[in-house]
């Protein structure tokens, strides 16, 4: 299980709360990945054009490497939560490194997978920073497309588990495509953007949860 540091009792509640809520969704997602790639269906596939623009193998595929990552990471004891602390080391700035080389996603995945087991094996652990903000959010929302404390929680771990970036709104500016229309921002630029971007796979996690 992850630690979390730096956390009052209350924070503490609700961050575990975020982290199981997240489980269920991204375990969910596993499966409804399986069931789509055996037998298909139209309601998965609305989802995939509402997130990513893009209903093709090549996106099922990436999304099935992306969401089998996150849950690697998230049954192993490789990570760790803290409010204030000098990251060790960050996953998101190692993926960031990899981007720049010009890896593709596909390989940034099993270079972020071997990193961080090889990072875990020598008794490190990457690092996931929570600030107030997280905590003045709803805990799951009440419907798809709320931004809260279990989407931020997909967003940032999906850092940590699969590599995922934060797209620039603008390519000069400093706004990141953050909520439902900086998904849309994305989306526009092509799925290969809308499918790396931590907000667009966290949303489209975060619908899992709200299948019964």
């Amino acid at each position: 299980m992850p630690n979390f540091n730096g956390f009052s009792p209350k924070q503490l509640v609700a961050l575990w709360k975020a982290h199981r809520n997240a489980g269920v969704a991204l375990k969910r997602a596993a499966e409804a990945l399986q069931v789509f790639k055996a037998e298909g269906g139209r309601p998965f596939r609305g989802l995939l054009s509402s997130w990513f623009g893009d209903d093709s193998t090549e996106t099922v595929n990436h999304l099935e490497s992306v969401v089998e990552n996150m849950v690697h990471q998230y049954d192993g004891d490789n990570w760790v939560g803290v409010y204030t602390a000098t990251l060790p080391m960050n996953a998101y700035a190692v993926a960031e490194a990899f981007h720049r080389k010009g890896t593709s996603h596909a390989e940034l995945l099993s270079q972020v997978k071997s990193l961080i087991d090889e990072k875990v094996a020598t008794g490190q652990r990457l690092v996931i920073q929570f600030s107030q903000r997280f905590f003045e959010l709803d805990a799951v929302g009440t419907q798809p497309g709320m931004e809260s404390q279990m989407q931020t929680f997909l967003h940032e771990f999906s850092h940590v588990a699969a590599g995922t970036k934060d797209y620039h709104w603008e390519k000069s500016g400093d706004k990141f495509c953050y909520g439902v229309e900086g998904c849309d921002v994305a989306k526009k630029r092509g799925a290969s953007k809308a499918r790396n971007n931590a907000e667009n796979i966290s949303f489209f996690l975060s619908e899992f949860w709200y299948t019964k």
